[in-house]
């Protein structure tokens, strides 16, 4: 007989670890899990661990849907400052919302427009008047023109007011020696002029520094019949080059108008877009889609006014050049008097691209448009269409004498 206590006893030395304990230990612990599984643990969870675990990340997932479908607006940012002939100039504005939010301004803008309200905003207020932008520029104020800042060359015994090469490499940059820009289409042109016996005018819509205006003004001079270069350029700060370069060479005969052109029923002010490094690219903007960069506000015209209201009534325009970097229908479309009749130019000379304009392409739609006024196309040069009158022998009667 062995001792109370000497085995199982609480004063019993402790027994020595035998072979197959580690076993043993192991089945109770997977039989414990085994009851809390079941539930019979008190405090956990009545279902499995994976069933947790994704249970767990649908609730996760919820809640981030219902984070991000939060409105996110961030405001317009604006700022105004002033350009080197005191010109407005207004910086893009950069807009960010979130996806499927609608901005507060849109729903404004909404509102207002089914109430003929004018919504509140940074745009410029359309006047009740149309602005008597049909009058040229007078001879003095075009020598009162500062030209700091502004670079003289000479080409073709023509003195250009230009910029430097890095604002505006195609125009400005090319003025060099015996040539300038498009010098083959104003000698093409001057060689038409010459033909005539009576006073005929050439129109340049979209003029620019002068590139083409300035070498057809020292044409008309020398054919001695009396005949103006009409000029039209809608950037204040471009227009005031060619100024400066008409008052550089006694062109008396430039008419320089400061406006944009387009077509009756468009607001009476525009804004433009002023290019970084190529003047000749700066072009009117439509909408908030084409938002970012220099923009200048100028007042807008038709063509029908500045040759039926003003002094240019009289004008007897043979040759008429557009370039105005996409305006060019809606300028068409606002010289509807000056393009119907015997009395329209003989030659349209029109820079028209291939972009899509609704159903077919801006040159076909123009084409079709100067078609139904009588005029086919005579010659093309990359964008460059030159038109004629079906007439044309008759219309080059109004210029015999």
């Amino acid at each position: 007989l062995k001792p109370r206590g000497s085995c199982h006893g609480p004063s019993s030395p402790p027994r020595p670890r035998r072979e197959g304990d580690g076993a043993m230990v192991g089945k109770s612990r997977v039989a414990e899990a085994g009851r809390a599984r079941r539930g019979s643990k008190a405090g956990a969870w009545p279902l499995p661990g994976r069933t947790q675990m994704w249970v767990a990340l649908g609730i996760f997932g919820l809640l981030a849907f219902w984070c991000l479908r939060q409105p996110l607006d961030i405001p317009d940012q604006e700022v105004d400052v002033k350009d080197a002939v005191g010109s407005n100039i207004r910086r893009g504005r950069g807009r960010r919302r979130a996806h499927g939010v609608e901005r507060p301004k849109e729903k404004e803008t909404e509102q207002a427009a089914a109430t003929s309200e004018t919504p509140k905003g940074p745009e410029p207020e359309v006047p009740t008047e149309p602005p008597k932008d049909w009058e040229p520029m007078t001879f003095a104020r075009m020598q009162a023109v500062d030209v700091a800042g502004m670079v003289r060359r000479e080409a073709a015994g023509i003195a250009f007011y230009t910029y430097p090469d890095t604002e505006d490499i195609w125009i400005s940059g090319v003025i060099t020696g015996d040539t300038y820009y498009k010098k083959w289409a104003s000698d093409g042109f001057c060689e038409r002029f010459r033909t005539l016996r009576g006073k005929a005018d050439f129109l340049d819509v979209g003029a620019n520094i002068g590139a083409i205006a300035l070498p057809m003004a020292k044409c008309l001079q020398e054919c001695g019949q009396g005949g103006n270069v009409i000029a039209v350029e809608a950037v204040p700060e471009i227009a005031n080059h060619l100024a400066a370069s008409a008052v550089a060479n006694n062109f008396m005969n430039v008419h320089l108008y400061q406006a944009a052109v387009g077509r009756e029923g468009q607001p009476h002010t525009a804004r433009m877009r002023l290019s970084v490094d190529n003047k000749g690219a700066s072009y009117v903007v439509d909408s908030d889609s084409m938002l970012g960069g220099l923009e200048v506000i100028v007042p807008r015209t038709t063509i029908d006014n500045i040759l039926e209201l003003g002094e240019q009534r009289a004008a007897r325009v043979f040759l008429m050049k557009m370039n105005i970097q996409g305006q060019e229908i809606n300028a068409l479309e606002g010289s509807v008097n000056s393009l119907q009749g015997d009395a329209r130019p003989c030659h349209i000379f029109i820079e028209l691209k291939e972009n899509q304009f609704g159903p077919e392409t801006f040159r076909a739609y123009a084409t079709r448009l100067l078609d139904g006024w009588g005029y086919e196309v005579a010659e093309q040069r990359d964008w460059d269409v030159f038109f004629k009158r079906k007439d044309l022998d008759a219309c080059l009667l109004r210029f015999a004498s």
